[in-house]
């Protein structure tokens, strides 16, 4: 878990490198007055070979254009290598591969959410009611609630819990049919169930779904006089 751990934090500082050497190339390109064109975009391939060849002001400005595009390309080659190995390990990993059946959860939210097969399930705190902690964003929050004296509630019912995550998840509440089949199995995996939520959950993401209620994507108001 631990090694897993460190892949995905090493990820995300790569990624953010990236993020930072696209913002430098952007604000080169302002500096020289020169509008990139919004198809293809600027970081595909048709987009950067647009970009090699593009004519600036000043020497100085093209070599740091040059330098930025090979930082940028072995950003993305870094970023490439750690996810394959990301990915080899997230196969490896039951849990991740049943919460990825759920229409838009991809591989990087289902391997930061999945309980971790390679650790004992921990109690945090020893008795203080807390449930069983299962990953590590578990473990943040249950060792910040303890830290700041806040006593969880009790744990949601079957039926409860069901509600609530397919509501998560998709927006919708759980037909009768799938409460009930949820209810009947007794095969020892309901508990299982209750962290992968894989079964509960069908019809468009919650991803999509926010989009299209979000008030973020509609186009802003104008007022006149």
């Amino acid at each position: 878990m631990r090694a897993w751990r460190e892949l995905i934090n090493c990820r995300s500082q790569v990624i953010a490198k990236r993020t930072r050497a696209k913002n430098t190339a952007r604000a080169l390109l302002r500096s020289a007055g020169v509008v990139p064109p919004k198809h293809p975009g600027l970081w595909t391939k048709k987009g950067l070979a647009w970009l090699r060849q593009l004519k600036l002001p000043t020497a100085s400005q093209e070599l740091r254009r040059d330098l930025l595009i090979e930082e940028i390309d072995t950003l993305i080659r870094q970023v490439r290598r750690i996810e394959q190995h990301l990915n080899k390990q997230a196969q490896q990993a039951p849990a991740v591969v049943r919460l990825r059946s759920i229409p838009g959860v991809g591989i990087r939210t289902a391997e930061a959410v999945a309980p971790s097969r390679h650790r004992a399930v921990l109690q945090p705190g020893g008795g203080t009611g807390f449930p069983p902690s299962v990953n590590f964003i578990d473990d943040e929050i249950f060792g910040k609630m303890q830290k700041d004296g806040v006593v969880p509630t009790v744990l949601a019912g079957d039926e409860e819990f069901l509600r609530r995550v397919t509501l998560d998840l998709t927006g919708r509440i759980p037909d009768p049919a799938t409460v009930q089949s949820f209810l009947a199995d007794s095969s020892g995996r309901r508990n299982a169930g209750r962290r992968r939520s894989a079964r509960t959950s069908r019809g468009p993401s919650a991803a999509t779904r926010s989009a299209r209620r979000s008030p973020w994507w509609r186009p802003p108001i104008t007022w006149s006089a």
